[in-house]
């Protein structure tokens, strides 16, 4: 009798052993949980305040900017870049140049702050299962905000560095960006694709350029036909066909840049270069020239386009 009451004190006991143990985990788990929840919230918290303190930036930057391209005179920033680039910097672009250097450094640090969060939320991921499920979505949220912030902000900064004509520190930045699109979404990205082809064509990489703005032409929609940018990839890839001594292949690109014009400004005194363009071209191939001739008392608009 006496071994049964043992041998039953002994089970009674480590039940509740057992009873305990399974109660201090389930505390320790919740523990855990709050935890990382709070953690969590703490990183929110920091994203909300460095997104508050990107708008100042942003504020100070177009302000800081504004009034330089005032005091420069500054009316058309790519052909101011065109000029900086050749080193052409007039000494009332001096400070516009000096902004957009300032800014570039601002952007950069901006992404260091973003990219030291995403850090602290990767090493939270790891202990991702001991989360609660609202904390898991809202670790998915702030992945996902941080991830377009930070390369939005490094764009950003790559923009300023453009402008200001120092391509060797926007290039790396921008093959960067292009290298995280997915192959198959990178026609989508025009604008950052043109930079990357301008980049490469003003650095003498005609080869790559070729490449990327040959990608715009085909991509362009009908609509898009006639857009400055489509223009601009017509014109460039052209050239490039000149500097190779290609006339043959350059030619049907001038005369399609020819054609998106109404017939009226064809012959007007605004498309002369590029209609003389074309005879050039011809001349040298031995035939007979197709640019219609110019019209008598056009209007004269000066430029290119």
């Amino acid at each position: 009798m006496r071994t049964i009451h043992v041998r039953i004190a002994a089970c009674l006991a480590l039940t509740t052993v057992l009873a305990l143990a399974g109660t201090a985990a389930s505390l320790a788990a919740e523990d855990a949980a709050a935890k990382i929840s709070k953690q969590v919230a703490s990183i929110l918290d920091a994203l909300n305040a460095l997104q508050t303190e990107e708008s100042q930036t942003t504020i100070k930057i177009l302000q800081a900017k504004k009034t330089a391209m005032d005091t420069g005179k500054i009316e058309d920033i790519s052909k101011t870049r065109d000029e900086m680039a050749k080193g052409n910097v007039k000494g009332e672009w001096r400070d516009y140049r000096l902004v957009l250097m300032g800014a570039a450094q601002q952007w950069e640090l901006t992404a260091q702050k973003y990219a030291r969060l995403a850090a602290q939320l990767k090493t939270l991921e790891r202990d991702r299962e001991k989360a609660a499920p609202d904390a898991q979505a809202q670790m998915d949220i702030i992945s996902k905000r941080l991830a377009d912030k930070r390369r939005a902000v490094i764009e950003r900064a790559a923009d300023c560095y453009y402008d200001a004509a120092d391509y060797k520190k926007a290039m790396p930045i921008y093959v960067g960006l292009y290298q995280e699109i997915p192959e198959d979404k990178r026609k989508a990205e025009k604008t950052l694709t043109d930079k990357l082809a301008d980049i490469c064509f003003v650095t003498g990489d005609y080869k790559t350029a070729f490449k990327l703005y040959e990608g715009l032409y085909k991509a362009a929609t009908l609509a898009e036909q006639k857009t400055w940018a489509t223009q601009r990839a017509r014109e460039r890839m052209a050239t490039i066909y000149e500097k190779n001594g290609d006339f043959k292949s350059a030619l049907p690109y001038y005369k399609s840049m020819l054609e998106t014009y109404s017939p009226e400004r064809r012959t007007a005194d605004e498309t002369k270069w590029l209609r003389d363009k074309i005879a050039g071209i011809e001349a040298k191939l031995g035939i007979s020239s197709s640019a219609p001739a110019a019209a008598t008392g056009g209007a004269n608009t000066g430029g290119k386009r």
